[in-house]
């Protein structure tokens, strides 16, 4: 799950504006794992990432790079 994770969040950081389909395809796994991880992301560590948004198609205006305090 870390390294969907970790993927999830250098794709949107890359300014390519990825949706779920796009994500999925890439890292090979389901839509539903990829819609999961970025709510666990929003959720839980905070991320600035409007799912929504990666619903529909793109995740424009969202600032990635997940900066997250493991200590």
């Amino acid at each position: 799950m870390l390294s969907r994770i970790y993927f999830i969040d250098r794709e949107v950081a890359s300014g390519k504006y990825p949706n779920t389909k796009q994500l999925a395809q890439a890292y090979e796994t389901g839509t539903a794992s990829i819609c999961c991880d970025i709510e666990f992301m929003r959720d839980s560590l905070g991320a600035p990432i409007e799912s929504s948004a990666l619903l529909r198609g793109g995740a424009e205006g969202a600032q990635a790079h997940l900066k997250v305090n493991l200590h």
